[in-house]
């Protein structure tokens, strides 16, 4: 709950200092997704039943689906790489299939396994499919970012320069 929190108040605070632009927007629209994720989680490990517990499984992932997207948007707004807006928008678009998926079966999360600390989601037959979407999207990301640095101001080097220590440690999660 509190790492939530955090998220949320960085999102607010980008935006409350550089106001709304497509860096900013995307950077919150991140912030926003992690919230909402993470709040989620923090619920689903305090639950003890077991039928609520598997709605807040998919309601919190389906924040997780949309989470490889907007980091993927960010990094291509905050490296001026506008000509790969495209494939956010198609990455947006598996996100949205991979939603209606979690909504309307249980291919993505097929329930959830009962730990001593709470419960957590079971990975369905298609999670996997959403698992190559994150290192593809993520690997993109990288990619578009390092591209940029290379070319990049010493101000905007520095920006990218964290931009890609951050996904780096990302990886250990995708």
């Amino acid at each position: 709950a509190i790492v939530s929190a955090l998220f949320l108040g960085y999102g607010a605070y980008v935006v409350a200092v550089r106001g709304f632009n497509l860096v900013s927007t995307s950077f919150m629209l991140l912030c926003l997704t992690t919230f909402f994720w993470q709040a989620t989680w923090s619920v689903l490990f305090q639950v003890n039943d077991a039928a609520v517990a598997h709605l807040l499984a998919k309601v919190g992932y389906l924040l997780i689906l949309f989470l490889p997207t907007s980091l993927y948007q960010f990094l291509v707004e905050i490296s001026e790489r506008t000509h790969e807006r495209r494939w956010v928008a198609m990455s947006y678009a598996v996100a949205i299939t991979l939603a209606a998926l979690l909504l309307t079966s249980d291919w993505l999360i097929a329930g959830t396994y009962s730990y001593f600390w709470g419960y957590y989601p079971k990975a369905g037959w298609l999670h996997p499919l959403h698992v190559l979407q994150t290192a593809v999207v993520v690997t993109r990301g990288l990619y578009v970012t390092f591209r940029q640095f290379q070319v990049a101001t010493p101000e905007q080097r520095r920006r990218l320069q964290i931009c890609i220590a951050s996904v780096l440690i990302y990886f250990l999660a995708a």
